[in-house]
C-alpha cells in the first residue's frame, strides 16, 4: 500500500489549520497587548500567555480575576462574557450602538478590536483597580 498520497494530504491539512489557528492567535494577542498599554495595565505581557489574557481582560475592564469562575458556567457564562465584551469596548470610548453590534458579529468585534489598538485617536476612558 502507498501511503504518500494520504500523508501528503493530511500534511498540507495539518499545515492550513495551524496556520489559521497562529494568524488567529496573533490578531487576539497583539491587539490585547497593545490596548494593555493603552489602559496602563501592570503587566501587559501577560497578554500573550493563552489563559493569563483572561486577567489583562478583566483587568481593563475593572473586574476580578474571580469573574473567570463565574465564566465556566454553561449559559450564564456566555451571557456575562458577551456583556463583558461590551464593557471591554466602551471602556475605550465606542459608542453603545457599535459595540452591542461588535459584540453579536464577531468578525466586527475583531476589525474593531484591531483599530482600537493600533489607532492614535483612542483612548482608555476607564479605570481598573487591579494593576
Amino acid at each position: 500500500m502507498d501511503f504518500s498520497g494520504e500523508f501528503f494530504t493530511y500534511s498540507v491539512i495539518w499545515s492550513f489549520f495551524s496556520s489559521v489557528f497562529i494568524i488567529s492567535y496573533l490578531v487576539s494577542t497583539i491587539p490585547m497587548y497593545k490596548l494593555a498599554i493603552k489602559a496602563g495595565v501592570a503587566n501587559p505581557w501577560l497578554a500573550f500567555v493563552p489563559f493569563l489574557q483572561f486577567i489583562v481582560f478583566l483587568n481593563i475592564i475593572n473586574r476580578s480575576a474571580i469573574f473567570i469562575l463565574v465564566l465556566l458556567i454553561p449559559l450564564i457564562g456566555t451571557l456575562v462574557w458577551l456583556y463583558f465584551q461590551y464593557e471591554f469596548l466602551n471602556s475605550f470610548g465606542v459608542d453603545p450602538v457599535l459595540s452591542i453590534i461588535a459584540v453579536l458579529f464577531n468578525p466586527i468585534y475583531f476589525i474593531l478590536l484591531i483599530y482600537l489598538a493600533f489607532s492614535d485617536n483612542v483612548r482608555y476612558v476607564g479605570y481598573h483597580n487591579y494593576s
